[in-house]
């Protein structure tokens, strides 16, 4: 059974389009902090640079969030359909302080930072299906592997079960 995509290319575009305007609005804002801080170069140095990266990371959680929603939300598999739900702002703050711990830590907390961006993932992605449309979805499944399959299996001693 075959992945369907049902989703508009329209609504990607908008995602970029979006994400690129937020990153020029963070460009702006750390011009501006430039301007503001004429008698400091330092400081204006800083915060403009904190604008742009701040700004290029929010973007990039704007776009995977919102992608992947859009991805999530018209994917189906047979009967079965998916649902996405990921926040770019909860997933921005995730990567904020996932970034803040790897970089106090030395990199010895990315494995903590990947489960935890894991974490949110799947805890906000859901499957909806009946009853019935997995059962459906397994018979037709159950049919298409054959008796050769099943032979193979038996023969090579795999076992693969729920």
């Amino acid at each position: 059974t075959p992945f369907r995509f049902r989703g508009d290319v329209k609504a990607f575009f908008m995602i970029y389009y979006a994400a690129a305007g937020f990153y020029l609005i963070a460009i702006c804002l750390g011009l501006g902090a430039v301007f503001a801080f004429r008698g400091m170069a330092t400081a204006g140095a800083g915060v403009m640079v904190a604008f742009i990266y701040g700004g290029l990371l929010f973007a990039v959680a704007w776009i995977r969030g919102r992608e992947a929603n859009e991805v999530g939300n018209f994917t189906s598999l047979g009967p079965i359909k998916f649902e996405c739900k990921i926040d770019p702002y909860v997933l921005f703050g995730l990567y904020l302080t996932n970034l803040i711990a790897c970089a106090l830590t030395l990199g010895l907390a990315f494995p903590w930072a990947m489960v935890r961006l894991a974490e949110y993932r799947a805890s906000r992605m859901r499957v909806l299906a009946t009853p019935s449309g997995l059962e459906q979805f397994l018979q037709g499944e159950m049919a298409a592997i054959g008796p050769a399959a099943d032979a193979a299996a038996d023969f090579w001693d795999i076992d693969v079960g729920f």
